[in-house]
This record gives C-alpha cells, sequence and structure tokens, in this order.
C-alpha cells in the first residue's frame, strides 16, 4: 500500500472508533455486566465473574465518556454521577467548560462590583465637592448678608476717612 492509501485506511478507521466506539462500548459493557452479574447470583463461577464484571463497567464507562466528549452531555446520571464525585473529574469534558464558565462569571461579578465601588467613590467626591461649594455659597452669602445689613459703626466712618485722606500714588503726584 502506498503511503496515502495507509493514511486513508488510518483515518476511515479512526472516523469509525470515534463515530461507533462509544455505542458499542456501552452495550457491550453492559451486556458483560448483565451475563457477570447473573453468574454472581446463580453461584456457577463467582470470582470467575469478577473480572467481566469489572471490564463491563469501565467499557460501559469509557463508553459514556467518549459520547460526552462528542456531544457535550451525558447520555447517563450515573456515569456523571461516576465521573462527577470521584478524582476522575478531571476527564469530565463538561466541568472544564463549567470551570470555564463559572471563572469568567466570577472574573465579570468582580469587574462589575469594582465598577459599582468605583462609580460609588466618584459620587461621594461629587456630592462633597458640591456640599463644600454649597457651604462656601452659603458662607459667601451668610458673610455678604452680614456686611450689607449691618449698621455702620463710628469706627467704619475713621477708617473710610482714613482711606480717603491717602493720597494715590497713580494719580496725586507729590504736592511737595
Amino acid at each position: 500500500m502506498t503511503l496515502i492509501a495507509t493514511l486513508a485506511a488510518v483515518a476511515l478507521i479512526g472516523l469509525a472508533v470515534w463515530r461507533y466506539a462509544p455505542l458499542v462500548a456501552r452495550v457491550v459493557g453492559a451486556a458483560l455486566m448483565a451475563l457477570s452479574a447473573i453468574g454472581l447470583v446463580t453461584g456457577l463461577a463467582p470470582l470467575g465473574a469478577l473480572v467481566p464484571l469489572m471490564l463491563g463497567l469501565v467499557l460501559w464507562l469509557i463508553g459514556h465518556l467518549l459520547t460526552a466528549y462528542r456531544k457535550n452531555s451525558w447520555k447517563s446520571r450515573i456515569a456523571f454521577a461516576f465521573f462527577d464525585r470521584t478524582p476522575l473529574y478531571v476527564l469530565d469534558p463538561l466541568y472544564r467548560a463549567k470551570r470555564r464558565r463559572q471563572r469568567a462569571k466570577e472574573r465579570d461579578l468582580n469587574a462589575q462590583k469594582r465598577r459599582e465601588q468605583r462609580d460609588e467613590r466618584a459620587e461621594q467626591r461629587r456630592e462633597q465637592r458640591r456640599g463644600r461649594a454649597a457651604e462656601r455659597r452659603a458662607m459667601r452669602q451668610a458673610d455678604g448678608a452680614a456686611r450689607h445689613n449691618e449698621p455702620l459703626s463710628d469706627d467704619d466712618f475713621r477708617l473710610w476717612e482714613a482711606e480717603l485722606d491717602v493720597p494715590d500714588p497713580r494719580t496725586d503726584r507729590h504736592q511737595a
């Protein structure tokens, strides 16, 4: 066979395995488990039935795992529970996707929380500036009202006259 024909045969076999192996593994595994269970119950070969029982269980689980990889869903809740609640969860294709979604969700929530905190701090600063501006405005109004509404005293008149008596250097030249 040529190299291209060999590669084509390998690709065809790989495609057939990918397509039919999960179903075959599940069916053969279930059949082995059923026959072994019958052998255990009837007592014909109790120790000889344990090896096919374990082999059937492994084939059945491999079939479900391949199906989960292929279709991104579990065909059996028992297989899902087995892979989800044992250290074999690292093989679960849905676990990684779920963790990625959880991390992205946590990242988005943290970013949202940081944005809200930043906006809240900015709003507090704006409120403080508004409050200080309002206080200054009120103080200016109160100060102006106090200056304008207060009756003039003799001291105010004396200061005013003293200001009038001082020569302005810009307009008055020294008249010496």
